[in-house]
């Protein structure tokens, strides 16, 4: 056996993580560890360095073109943070930026061990935090070449699966370099989307805190969330919700706070729909969200929506993405109303 690729000088080769198709690893606990322990890492060097040439100058490595060695890299741990970091979290990113390809993690990597080298220490940049539709999707194109089956592949093991569940989406999410607890709220934020209530995908509203309680994500609506203009349109909402001085961020009332004005009650045209939003959210919603709103929420193409249909997406948003804020949930939507009736009538 030919063992696992070497340099000229004899080093375990480590490359910059790939992660594309990966949906199990050896010790998802470790890796969770790891992963924030390194992007603590991260933010750190981001404000100690100007760059991460800087940074990986300032580990010490005796020899710049090969890499930093494990024993390098605990040997800058208290010059270059003091007693900030616990010297095991410490390692563990190391073992992560090697992908675990020592000696130390797994015994079948004996002899020459691998390094920490300016390109490998470089991709924790790939490793900021995945709060929003917009930046998982991001995550997304990055790895798999913005294709949307192949992340639905890689996550649960078929282009063919009809849902996920909880627990496998975060394992796929971690192989990914995403925290459980964002991928909890990105499973959160896919599954009250308007699209996937209207088009049937999800059965019912999630009601306070339980969205994640016993439910499987389908493919349909994975695949419509992240489409590039909902997935903005929602984190520009995730915005507008967590707007300094806004009800919600400052933690003193519910979403609705800033609908208790007059507004039409019926569906309006988007040029309607514009003026009203922008009327009663002077400052805090342009026309151009506005516009991307209604293009979020009119999922039947109907060339109308309610006011009342951006109500109910922020109320959902507020309940299932900050479950602390949690407010009550109508069953149903306005805009599932009228398509009951329109169904009935037809």
């Amino acid at each position: 056996m030919s063992g696992p690729p070497r340099s000229a000088s004899g080093h375990l080769e480590v490359s910059p993580r790939s992660t594309a198709g990966a949906t199990s690893m050896e010790d998802p606990v470790r890796e969770e560890a790891a992963l924030e322990a390194a992007q603590q890492l991260r933010r750190q060097l981001k404000g100690k360095f100007g760059n991460f040439q800087e940074a990986y100058d300032g580990l010490g490595p005796t020899v710049p073109s090969e890499g930093v060695t494990l024993e390098e890299w605990q040997a800058q741990r208290q010059p270059l943070f003091g007693e900030v970091w616990d010297p095991e979290r410490w390692n563990l990113v190391f073992g992560r930026l090697v992908d675990w390809q020592h000696s130390r993690w797994n015994k079948k990597y004996l002899g020459i061990p691998p390094k920490v080298t300016l390109d490998i220490l470089a991709s924790l940049n790939q490793l900021a935090p995945c709060l929003t539709l917009s930046a998982v999707r991001a995550r997304f194109q990055t790895h798999f070449n913005s294709s949307l089956s192949k992340a639905w592949a890689a996550i649960t093991g078929s282009e063919t699966a009809d849902e996920v569940s909880v627990t496998q989406w975060r394992q796929g999410l971690l192989a990914l370099g995403i925290r459980s607890v964002d991928a909890l709220q990105i499973f959160a934020l896919i599954m009250v989307s308007p699209f996937n209530f209207n088009s049937g995908a999800v059965k019912e509203i999630p009601q306070g805190g339980h969205v994640l309680d016993g439910r499987n994500m389908p493919r349909l609506a994975f695949l419509s969330a992240l489409r590039a203009p909902f997935a903005e349109g929602i984190t520009k909402l995730l915005k507008l919700l967590n707007r300094p001085g806004s009800s919600v961020s400052s933690g003193h009332g519910p979403a609705s706070a800033c609908f208790e004005t007059s507004y039409p009650r019926e569906p309006l045209a988007v040029e309607q729909f514009q003026a009203a939003v922008s009327g009663f959210l002077p400052g805090a919603c342009s026309a151009e969200d506005a516009r991307m709103f209604f293009q979020c929420l009119d999922v039947h193409k109907e060339g109308r929506v309610a006011i009342d249909d951006l109500l109910e997406t922020m109320s959902a948003l507020q309940a299932c993405y900050l479950p602390g804020l949690t407010v009550p949930l109508p069953r149903e939507p306005s805009s599932v109303k009228r398509l009951i009736r329109k169904r009935s009538s037809g």
